[in-house]
């Protein structure tokens, strides 16, 4: 008898049953722990929620400046410069009538989301999302042309620009790509430059390009090893007309 009863007392379904008679009237920890876990999930979905909205609003700002052709970075983007930017002075603006966008800038010590960083991520996230519409684009179109053009900037830069043309249901759109710094000014260079471009938007229809548009620099129009000569060398439809 004595080892039967040491034996059930060793048992599983024993010791079950004394866990049970032992929280009797009491919550389970399973339902303590799956309480604090979902507990925990909520304010971590209401904290996601916030810094969305919060993002919304600074992305509207984003928005302000690229509208009107407004830099957004200043010399001093310190809290106490009396010249931050374009940017972070209308952050500020929208912060004294958006309260809970006031209390983040004030209080977050995490992501306040106005650091240079935060701004150039949001600009190549809208980027990425315009080059998909232009891709989009381009799918309907039956016809696309490309133009490319170089300036040189205040900081004696070339930089080289890139626009799409194409109709679209009888309507003619013009999409600026870019600007893009090639590292020397040879045939070469650039159109590898142009090439990449058209190879992001284009994806697989190539036939579609049927126009290449530029100056009359003997670097563009050459037909043996000019850029022209180059791109028709991978597009076959792209014929060059000058500018």
């Amino acid at each position: 008898m004595k080892e039967k009863t040491e034996k059930d007392e060793k048992s599983k379904k024993h010791v079950d049953n004394i866990v049970s008679l032992s929280l009797l009237g009491t919550v389970s920890i399973k339902e303590k722990l799956s309480e604090a876990y979902r507990l925990s999930i909520n304010e971590h979905n209401i904290k996601v929620k916030k810094n969305r909205e919060i993002l919304s609003k600074i992305i509207d700002c984003i928005f302000f400046c690229g509208n009107f052709e407004t830099p957004l970075r200043g010399h001093d983007e310190k809290d106490v410069s009396i010249n931050p930017g374009v940017f972070r002075r209308l952050v500020n603006f929208a912060s004294k009538l958006d309260s809970d966008l006031k209390h983040h800038l004030e209080t977050s010590a995490v992501f306040t989301g106005v650091s240079k960083a935060i701004q150039n991520e949001v600009l190549d996230c809208l980027l990425q999302i315009y080059h998909e519409e232009i891709r989009a684009e381009t799918r309907k179109a039956s016809f696309v042309a490309v133009m490319a053009d170089d300036t040189t900037d205040v900081s004696e830069h070339t930089q080289m620009v890139l626009v799409l043309r194409y109709v679209l249901n009888g309507e003619i759109f013009e999409r600026f790509l870019g600007f893009f710094i090639p590292e020397n000014q040879t045939a070469d260079v650039i159109s590898k430059r142009i090439l990449e471009q058209l190879d992001i938007i284009l994806q697989g229809n190539g036939q579609k390009l049927i126009a290449q548009t530029f100056d009359g620099a003997n670097v563009m129009k050459d037909k043996r090893a000019g850029v022209q000569a180059q791109i028709k060398a991978v597009y076959s439809n792209a014929h060059f007309i000058h500018c």
